[in-house]
């Protein structure tokens, strides 16, 4: 039956909103909308509330069909020039240097003697590799290739022993699927070589691990980003149990729901509600599209609250940074939405924001750059005028970046910093143009000179071409005086 009164729009939306907040026909074009919606009929949580039969799904998509643009309206950023902070470029590859990879994480680790080095976590192949030499020409070598698809990791010293072992979250599969082939992974520094120890297995996709002691008690805890998919996923918290079981050797850690829901991108921790515990702050995406924390109770249990949610299922959450943007003493949320993985078309309301923290576990939401496809943002003063900027990166196929140039006759920017030109007020600077190939950035004093430097991580989906133009590893861009200069290792 067709969709043409009220009841019947009403009804619509409830059936919706079973499951999410309800989408507007202009967050998509017309030409997504049948892929959506055949794409939720068969969710678990469709017909709960209103039995699927009353409306028939061919109505349902005449119905958004009927309402949606032909194509959505992207941001003029055609006019503006690529405009670099004084940084250098230096590409590095992997190891071997002619397989695809895509970098999930860089993380950049000082040692007490002050030798600074970049970590890299490869999601599709595994590899988790080093990048030494910062300070002069950068080399990289594999450092495990154990865990099968290593998505992130962080520094940890679990058993006390000194030693600097890590702890890595394993997705499981590079694609996107319903499996339990997920695990949170320690590789343990032993005799100078690395032993992996499962420490939890048959998980849906990981995403997200960190270390803390929420309950005091002079352990390791760690929380847990279960990404999943569409029938698994959630938040967990693995409780260290060792002290209490009496093991001295591998530890021992029991499971904690904090959260039943899938989607969970990434998680920090952080004392939010200043009990002097720290809680559990989680980024929840998929049809959730919300910013929780899990405040930290005296009796060890966790309370669930939402921070923040987007205004529709299809915002696209891609990434978050726990930092005090304006300087008032109170950590904000530096916040991307640009997961392009449900479609191809560039979304105009992808974008970088400012979630202010204006006290009492509130925050005012402020849009600081509209940017399809942004994966990635941190916050760095790159101009070196004691405020802090943005650096922000991109993930958009190929085929995406082309449909702007049809729309706007120009590339979309893949990569942008945002000059602080004002308290709380930014100017947008077009770094680079084109296919963000960019899953991830992180900046930091990499060369040990004072000054921020820059380093991106390439998503290669395929195998790259003879000349292909971005076989680089990680690229690097470091602090430095005139136009950068490129340089290929």
């Amino acid at each position: 039956m067709a969709i043409k009164t009220p009841s019947d729009e009403a009804l619509l939306k409830k059936l919706c909103q079973q499951c999410h907040l309800f989408a507007e026909p202009g967050t998509l074009a017309k030409d997504e909308w049948e892929k959506a919606v055949t794409r939720m009929v068969p969710m678990t949580g469709y017909g709960k509330v209103v039995a699927p039969q009353r409306l028939e799904t061919t109505a349902i998509v005449e119905w958004f069909l009927e309402r949606a643009p032909e194509k959505l309206q992207l941001a003029d950023r055609v006019s503006l020039p690529e405009q670099l902070p004084p940084l250098r470029r230096v590409t590095v590859r992997s190891s071997p240097s002619d397989e695809s990879s895509f970098v999930s994480q860089i993380k950049l680790l000082t040692s007490p003697s002050g030798e600074r080095r970049l970590l890299t976590c490869d999601m599709h192949r595994g590899w988790i590799c080093e990048i030494t030499s910062l300070d002069g020409a950068p080399e990289s070598r594999i450092v495990s290739d154990q865990v099968p698809h290593s998505c992130r990791l962080e520094p940890i010293d679990l058993n006390g022993d000194g030693d600097l072992d890590y702890l890595v979250a394993n997705i499981g599969s590079f694609a996107a699927m319903d499996h339990n082939l997920g695990s949170v992974d320690w590789l343990r520094s032993k005799n100078r070589q690395w032993e992996r120890v499962v420490l939890s297995d048959y998980l849906g996709r990981v995403a997200d691990v960190k270390s803390f002691d929420f309950d005091a008690d002079g352990d390791l805890d760690i929380a847990v980003a279960e990404f999943g998919w569409r029938t698994t996923g959630r938040v967990l918290l693995l409780e260290n149990t060792t002290r209490r079981s009496g093991r001295t050797t591998l530890p021992k850690f029991e499971q904690r729901t904090l959260d039943e829901r899938h989607g969970a991108v990434q998680i920090e921790i952080a004392d939010l509600d200043g009990n002097e515990r720290p809680d559990v702050i989680a980024l929840l995406a998929q049809e959730h599209e919300s910013l929780f924390v899990y405040l930290n109770q005296p009796d060890g249990s966790f309370l669930p609250r939402e921070l923040f949610r987007a205004p529709h299922p299809v915002w696209g959450y891609s990434g978050f940074q726990l930092i005090d943007l304006n300087g008032d003493g109170r950590l904000d949320v530096l916040i991307t939405n640009g997961d392009m993985m449900d479609g191809p078309t560039l979304k105009p309301y992808h974008s970088i924001s400012w979630l202010e923290n204006v006290g009492d576990l509130k925050f005012e939401p402020h849009t600081l750059a509209e940017l399809p496809g942004v994966h990635r943002a941190e916050a760095a003063d790159l101009d070196g005028d004691g405020d802090l900027d943005i650096v922000a990166c991109t993930l958009v196929p190929e085929g995406s970046a082309q449909q702007a140039v049809k729309q706007q006759s120009s590339l979309p920017p893949a990569l942008v910093w945002l000059e602080q030109t004002a308290p709380g007020q930014f100017e947008f600077h077009v770094w680079e143009r084109g296919p963000g190939r960019y899953p991830t950035l992180t900046t930091g004093d990499f060369d040990g000179d004072g000054k921020p430097d820059v380093a991106l991580g390439i998503g290669l989906w395929e195998k790259p071409r003879p000349n292909e133009s971005l076989l680089g590893y990680v690229e690097l861009w470091l602090s430095g005086k005139g136009n950068p200069a490129s340089t290929n290792r």
